[in-house]
Order: C-alpha cells, then sequence, then structure tokens
C-alpha cells in the first residue's frame, strides 16, 4: 500500500517546532484513493503567526486535539510513504522517534521529469 502523507508544523526545524496536523490518503492499484484520514495535533509550542499565515491553523484549533503520540500509530503500516519534500515530513516524524517508510519523493520525482 502507498500512503500520502502531509503534515503542517509550527515552524521549519524539527528540533524546535511541532507538527500540528497530519493527513493522508491510500492510493489504490485501479488510481483511486481512499483511507482518507486527518487529525490536528496538540502542541504545547504556540503556533506562530508567520506559520499560521501559511496553513491556517492558529492555536485555538489544536487546543483540544489529541497529543501526537494518541494519534500516530494511524497513519503507520503503509508499504511506502509519499510526500513533497519528503525529508521535511519525515524529519518531523524521526523527531518524535517515529521511522516511516521507505519514501517516495514527489519533488525530485519532479526535478527530475
Amino acid at each position: 500500500m502507498i500512503r500520502v502523507i502531509d503534515v503542517e508544523t509550527t515552524g521549519i526545524d524539527p528540533a524546535t517546532d511541532a507538527i500540528i496536523e497530519i493527513a493522508s490518503v491510500d492510493m489504490v492499484r485501479d488510481g483511486g484513493i481512499t483511507n482518507a484520514m486527518d487529525t490536528l495535533v496538540r502542541s504545547a509550542k504556540p503556533i506562530p503567526p508567520g506559520a499560521s499565515a501559511v496553513h491556517h491553523i492558529v492555536d485555538e484549533d489544536v487546543a483540544n486535539a489529541p497529543s501526537f503520540a494518541e494519534v500516530i500509530d494511524r497513519f503507520k503500516g503503509a508499504d511506502f510513504y509519499v510526500a513533497h519534500n519528503c525529508e521535511f515530513e519525515r524529519s518531523f516524524l524521526v523527531a518524535q522517534g517515529v521511522e516511516l517508510g521507505p519514501w517516495i519523493c514527489t519533488y525530485k520525482c519532479a526535478l527530475r521529469v
């Protein structure tokens, strides 16, 4: 199974910033998609205005959301993970002690096309 995944964060540094949303869809052989998942994630780190300007998520949106530990298991179990610039997603997951993979980077694919 191939899972396309995307995260939104409080910034760009996985050492100091946090995941505040995780979303994914699974691709099926006939070209369709299934199993759409999306969840906000509570963070102890405030969401800076610059980050909110990108993804339109503010502190109030995640105040009552589940923690990263409560949601991450839903996104595990794929044979392959796909993301645009997957090093970004992967670095935030690894910073939380979660190693998914292998990964396919659509950014790198686009550069080669």
